[in-house]
C-alpha cells in the first residue's frame, strides 16, 4: 500500500534512483558478511568439504541435473513442460538425471548440517548444484528452464560456464525495469550471474571453490543474508579470479521468453527469440504461465 502511494507522489525517475541505492546497498551489506568467505577459501583456510559422489557413470554422456524437492509426480504445470522439454531435445546426447529430497542421497552423501530445516529449497538448490557439479560435472538446469532446440555447445566449452551480465546489452532501463532486484548494470550492483543453467567440469576451481565456500557458511549460519546471496558471493569471487571465469553470454538472453509470457517482449518477436536461443529460463509461480506458453508455441517446432 505505501509503496504505490510513494510511486504516486514520487517521480519515477526518483523512485527507481532511491531503489537502487537501496538494493545496491542491501546487497553490499550481504558482500561484507561473505567477503571473509572468499578471503579464507583463497588463503586455504577452509576445510573442504567431504563430498562424495555415490555412483559412477560411464563416460559416454554428460549428465543433466534438475532437482525438484516433493518428487516428479508433485511438478505444477509449468515444470512438467520444461522437463518434458528437456526429454525431448537433450535425452538422446545427455544423461538426465532428476532428483527429489527422496533420492538425493543415492547421488550424493552430504552432512547432516545441510538439512537443517530453516534453509530454504531455493538455498539448498544452490548448495547442491554446487556439490553436484563439484563431484560429477555436467549441467544443472533448473526445473523451470525451457528447451526448444538441442543444447548450445557453448554451456559445455569452459570449466565452468553460466550466462551472466552483459555491459554491452542495448536494453538496460528496460530490463531494470522489469525486475530490479536481479537487474542491474551499476558498477556497484552484485547479482550478475544467471544460476539457474550452470555448467561445469569435475573438480573445476571455479564450482569446486563455490562449494566449498556454501558448505563453509551454511555450516555456521541457519539463514542467508539476502535472498540473492549466492550470486552476491560469486560476484565477490570472480572479481578476484576474472581469469578464470567463461567468456560473457548475456543472461537477459534466457530470460526473453520468460517476459513475453509475463506481458511483453518489445524487442524481438516469439519466432526471433526461438530463434536466437534455445535455451529459456521461466517460472511456474504464474497460474496462467503454463496456458500462455503452450499458446505462444502453437504452430512452432518447439512445442
Amino acid at each position: 500500500m505505501w509503496k504505490r502511494l510513494i510511486k504516486t507522489l514520487v517521480p519515477r525517475w526518483l523512485f527507481s534512483y532511491a531503489r537502487k541505492k537501496v538494493i545496491i546497498a542491501k546487497q553490499h551489506k550481504a558482500a561484507a558478511l561473505l567477503k571473509g568467505l572468499v578471503d579464507d577459501c583463497d588463503a586455504g583456510r577452509i576445510e573442504k568439504p567431504d563430498i562424495k559422489a555415490q555412483v559412477t557413470f560411464p563416460d559416454d554422456k554428460p549428465i543433466i541435473w534438475q532437482y525438484w524437492a516433493q518428487g516428479m509426480e508433485n511438478v505444477p504445470p509449468m515444470v512438467r513442460i520444461c522437463m518434458d522439454s528437456v526429454d525431448r531435445w537433450a535425452a538422446a546426447d545427455f544423461r538426465i538425471i532428476r532428483l527429489c529430497d527422496d533420492n538425493l542421497t543415492d547421488y550424493i552423501e552430504f552432512p547432516d548440517w545441510l538439512q537443517k530445516p530453516q534453509i530454504s529449497k531455493a538455498h539448498f538448490s544452490d548448495v547442491l548444484r554446487c556439490m553436484l557439479l563439484s563431484v560429477y560435472g555436467g549441467l544443472w538446469l533448473d526445473a523451470c528452464t525451457l528447451l526448444t532446440g538441442k543444447l548450445p555447445e557453448v554451456l559445455f566449452r569452459y570449466d565452468f560456464f553460466a550466462y551472466q551480465r552483459d555491459p554491452a546489452e542495448a536494453n538496460k532501463a528496460y530490463w531494470e525495469s522489469t525486475f530490479a532486484f536481479y537487474w542491474g548494470w551499476d558498477k556497484d550492483f552484485m547479482v550478475n550471474i544467471l544460476i539457474g543453467i550452470m555448467g561445469a567440469t569435475p573438480g573445476g576451481r571455479v564450482i569446486s571453490d563455490l562449494a566449498t565456500m556454501m558448505c563453509a557458511f551454511w555450516k555456521e549460519h541457519d539463514s542467508a543474508p539476502d535472498y540473492f546471496f549466492f550470486q552476491i558471493l560469486f560476484d565477490l569471487y570472480i572479481k578476484r579470479h576474472k581469469e578464470l571465469n567463461c567468456p560473457i553470454y548475456s543472461d537477459s538472453v534466457p530470460h526473453m521468453l520468460r517476459q513475453v509470457i509475463n506481458g511483453g517482449y518489445p524487442y524481438m518477436s516469439v519466432s526471433e527469440i526461438l530463434n536466437t536461443t534455445t535455451v529459456h529460463s521461466l517460472n511456474y509461480k504464474n497460474p496462467k504461465a503454463a496456458d500462455d506458453l503452450r499458446a505462444l508455441l502453437v504452430g512452432s517446432d518447439c512445442k
